[in-house]
């Protein structure tokens, strides 16, 4: 872990946050986790920083509650199309420029360059509220219709390196690399399990960007050298099925397991109880689970995405040879892997922190209201 202040100084004032979809209860985990770990480690940290989050789709009813000490407002948008989207468009910028009426705004932080960004820019130039967004996601590629609507006076961070190199190649937008780092309180304390039930794990959702059909065929490809081999697949998707048929077709049902959408507890106790994650995907923004997986001393073998990197206990490669042999490598011998942090969540804050004093210094004076 990279060095960090102990006690960082504390902000001030009133912090909007436009996001796609949240957790609709303290209890839901498993909506975009990483910015769940970032608000509630940013409303830990700053306990003098008022949050008023709005959800644009999800939670799908409207209404207005409290997380962790976050206002939130859910538009309930329900990823509906056409003019119902616009109206939810337009909901948003009404329902923050009536916060900012009653209790003025110091900044705006939108989350992905897309819908929440667009309308978290008009709303900065109607009111003058300075505005940044964060990109973490498949929001920096060239299919992204919103890029061509921001230029280079939207202040932009990615997730990884990778993804603001893409960004710039994409619409040659700058962007400074804030990754997301791990919020221990939001994650099981790691725990010895031995021997470990699983030997390779899968972790994601269930769709194409994924690259689960890879996954499954270094598998099968592993599994003729290694007869017992046990793996398991977390996540649910569009793509379960075709998934599902891949896994029958190679004669892989009794080693491989589909065991479908798991809660943050239970990705956290699968983890514990695997030797190895293995990551296949074709594209991440920055993807968490990898820094997680070392958290819980996982092995970690993936494809070079988003945060990934050739480092102790990750390797990091794009051809199916280098990859299976990394695997058998490590199926060959005892597990070795330790618990360790790459990047604490106070180092991320420490930098969108200093990020945000940068550009509403309002935020780090006095309390006020």
């Amino acid at each position: 872990m990279g060095p960090f202040s102990a006690k960082p100084p504390s902000l001030n004032g009133h912090l909007g946050v436009l996001i796609p979809g949240f957790a609709e209860n303290e209890q839901d985990s498993t909506c975009i986790p990483i910015l769940q770990d970032y608000l509630a480690a940013l409303r830990h940290y700053h306990p003098g920083l008022r949050i008023s989050l709005v959800a644009f789709q999800y939670p799908f009813s409207k209404g207005h509650y409290f997380w962790k000490g976050i206002s939130v407002h859910s538009l309930g948008g329900q990823n509906r199309a056409g003019l119902r989207r616009w109206r939810t468009w337009r909901e948003a910028r009404r329902t923050l420029l009536d916060i900012h009426r009653r209790d003025p705004l110091d900044l705006l932080h939108s989350f992905w360059l897309s819908e929440c960004a667009l309308v978290g820019q008009k709303i900065s130039a109607q009111s003058g509220i300075p505005h940044l967004c964060s990109v973490l996601g498949q929001d920096a590629l060239p299919q992204n219709r919103y890029l061509g609507r921001f230029g280079p006076d939207l202040t932009i961070t990615c997730g990884s390196q990778r993804s603001a190199d893409q960004l710039k190649q994409s619409a040659d937008l700058p962007a400074k690399v804030i990754p997301m780092g791990i919020f221990p309180p939001h994650l099981p304390a790691p725990a010895p399990v031995s021997p470990k039930k699983i030997d390779i794990l899968g972790v994601g959702s269930l769709v194409a960007v994924k690259n689960y059909g890879r996954f499954i065929s270094l598998f099968a490809r592993l599994r003729e050298q290694v007869p017992g081999l046990r793996g398991l697949i977390a996540g649910e998707g569009v793509e379960r099925q075709i998934l599902a048929d891949q896994i029958a077709r190679l004669g892989l049902q009794e080693n491989l397991t589909l065991a479908g959408g798991q809660s943050r507890q239970q990705i956290g106790e699968l983890m514990q109880q695997s030797r190895i994650l293995l990551h296949t995907a074709r594209y991440e923004g920055q993807c968490l689970a990898l820094w997680e997986a070392l958290y819980y001393g996982l092995e970690v073998v993936t494809t070079p995405v988003g945060i990934a990197e050739n480092r102790p206990q990750m390797f990091c490669a794009s051809g199916d040879g280098d990859l299976l042999a990394r695997l058998r490598d490590l199926l060959g011998k005892a597990h070795q892997g330790e618990p360790h942090i790459v990047t604490d969540i106070r180092e991320t804050l420490e930098k969108m922190c200093g990020l945000y004093e940068k550009l509403a210094p309002r935020l780090a004076g006095e309390a006020h209201q």
